[in-house]
């Protein structure tokens, strides 16, 4: 398993992969610097995004994967790609990491990355594009 760092040259891919999932792809814009992707095998598989703060508290969000990956080069993907985010974000001092998740798979992983699920329950998420 290795990881690189998210470049603009990235943005069609994960597009094609936020799309085949049936979500709307983040527009390029709003993506912060530091994107993490991981690739297993010369198979570019899972990425993630650290969106930073003036605080000691970061965010990893707008999780994705290629849909037409091998089962194979995802497994061990995405609890890879969470270990490389909380190092990413501790290394720029950062003491504190959020997630909004929904998806059942993902919160087991970030759980049993050691995740917290009970500091914040039952939250509406909302956004506004200005």
């Amino acid at each position: 398993m290795e990881y690189r760092y998210y470049t603009p040259t990235d943005y069609l891919m994960l597009k094609t992969w936020w799309e085949s999932w049936g979500w709307d792809a983040i527009p390029e814009v709003a993506l912060p610097k530091t994107g993490i992707i991981v690739s297993n095998n010369g198979e570019d598989v899972t990425a993630g995004f650290i969106y930073k703060t003036d605080s000691c508290v970061c965010w990893a969000e707008n999780y994705i994967s290629s849909k037409t990956a091998s089962k194979e080069a995802r497994q061990g993907a995405v609890e890879f790609l969470i270990d490389k985010m909380m190092v990413e974000a501790k290394e720029q001092g950062f003491i504190v990491m959020m997630s909004s998740v929904q998806h059942k798979g993902l919160i087991s992983k970030l759980v049993n990355a050691g995740c917290d699920p009970n500091i914040e329950t039952n939250m509406t998420n909302l956004t506004k594009v200005l």
